[in-house]
């Protein structure tokens, strides 16, 4: 694609000429890319990021790589740019597809930086943020008895929360709390002194990451809202010339190929459709895969 700006820019055929191939092994290269993600996205079962994946997939097989010119004409790509709307050059769409598919992947990035923030700020002792992603301690799991335990469920107040992971009534007396703190024991009387001001420290842990995950919600929503293409997606992108104008309009564009942060995010922390409200062995295997990429 740099190649080709580049010749378009300088009126330089030849240029042009060369960089065919390489443009066909790079959409080759792109729509690997998104159908890898597809399945990733597909895994995770997140509504909000399966659909604008469909829709990328759909505009990949609309592309037409035989209308890509072996050898450069100025007045067929005129003809090409003065196709009626929805009918694109393949070059243009093939530009549009990997601008979404950059911007999507790294929107995700950025939001599950700040879901991985939150934990490591709030979940210490609960939770691990690392090389391998975020992972919930053994620990802490094995009292967790809540079937498919998502982030979304540390939304609330910290005893309503405890109650809800640990599968028991609301404590309404001292035996119900009784039965609560003995539930959670393992965690936070470790010492085995069984000190209050231990229980209400590990009261204080699970209230801070429901205190805050209101804020780790919106905040991821805006990274999303905020996604950009890559640094070296950017620098390909002309500063000037008849392309650049192009290209400043697919930035703005938008389409259902690209990632909406509603959709993504659900309508709260505690949306069972949104971010955080998958299962977490689904979320972290999203997190690990945006890593790999």
């Amino acid at each position: 694609m740099e190649l080709v700006l580049e010749g378009l820019d300088a009126g330089d055929t030849l240029l042009i000429e060369a960089a065919s191939s390489e443009f066909k092994a790079g959409f080759e290269g792109l729509k690997g890319s998104v159908q890898d993600f597809q399945k990733v996205v597909a895994d995770a079962g997140l509504k909000g990021l399966i659909e604008p994946y469909q829709a990328l997939q759909k505009q990949l097989d609309a592309v037409d790589l035989d209308e890509v010119p072996e050898t450069f004409s100025y007045e067929q790509e005129i003809k090409m740019l003065k196709k009626p709307s929805g009918d694109s050059p393949p070059e243009t769409m093939i530009s549009s597809i990997a601008m979404n598919h950059d911007i999507n992947v790294n929107a995700c990035k950025d939001a599950v930086i700040v879901i991985a923030q939150w934990l490591e700020n709030f979940g210490q002792g609960l939770f691990t943020v690392g090389t391998q992603g975020i992972q919930i301690k053994p620990e802490f799991q094995q009292l967790v008895k809540v079937d498919n335990f998502a982030l979304g469920m540390l939304s609330g107040d910290p005893k309503d929360i405890l109650s809800n992971l640990a599968q028991i009534d609301r404590p309404q007396d001292e035996a119900g709390m009784a039965d609560l703190k003995n539930h959670w024991k393992p965690l936070w009387d470790v010492d085995q002194k069984g000190e209050d001001a231990n229980w209400q420290k590990y009261v204080n842990l699970i209230d801070g990451l429901g205190k805050n995950i209101a804020k780790a919600y919106e905040e991821a929503g805006k990274a999303i809202q905020n996604g950009k293409p890559s640094q070296e997606f950017q620098q390909e992108v002309p500063k000037q010339g008849a392309f650049a104008k192009l290209f400043g309009g697919l930035f703005k564009s938008k389409d259902s190929s690209k990632i909406d942060p509603k959709a993504v995010m659900g309508k709260d922390a505690s949306d069972a459709n949104g971010l955080l409200g998958l299962p977490f062995e689904k979320l972290s295997d999203l997190v690990v895969a945006l890593l790999e990429m």
